[in-house]
């Protein structure tokens, strides 16, 4: 456990160090930067710094990387980026049943 909060600990100093999305630092170089192996998905260090929010830190994301928000226009921007991805969640969680249903029932009756 002490190594993961070293990690947390390295983590929080960079993106201490990358204020406003026009400095925004990709999960890969934090990676690397804090000697994480990852993969194409960058699960562990996405959740490292997931946690990094438990320290009331505002962290906000885009699809230049990670970076800390320093002001309200930030703020505003990133709470529509997620609201936007809940919208598109819950559109994918309404088709899923009835795609799945009209697969199947097309599938079926075919054999």
């Amino acid at each position: 456990m002490a190594a993961e909060e070293e990690k947390l600990r390295k983590i929080k100093e960079i993106i201490l160090k990358h204020k406003g999305k026009a400095n925004a630092i990709k999960s890969r170089r934090i990676a690397a930067m804090v000697g994480i192996e990852e993969d194409a998905t960058h699960g562990t260090t996405r959740g490292l710094i997931t946690k990094l929010y438990e320290e009331k830190l505002p962290i906000g994301a885009c699809g230049k990387g990670y970076f800390l928000i320093e002001n309200q226009a930030e703020v505003d921007e990133y709470r529509r980026f997620l609201n936007n991805r809940i919208q598109e969640m819950i559109s994918r969680i309404g088709w899923l049943q009835s795609n799945f249903d009209a697969y199947y029932r097309k599938t079926s009756k075919t054999k």
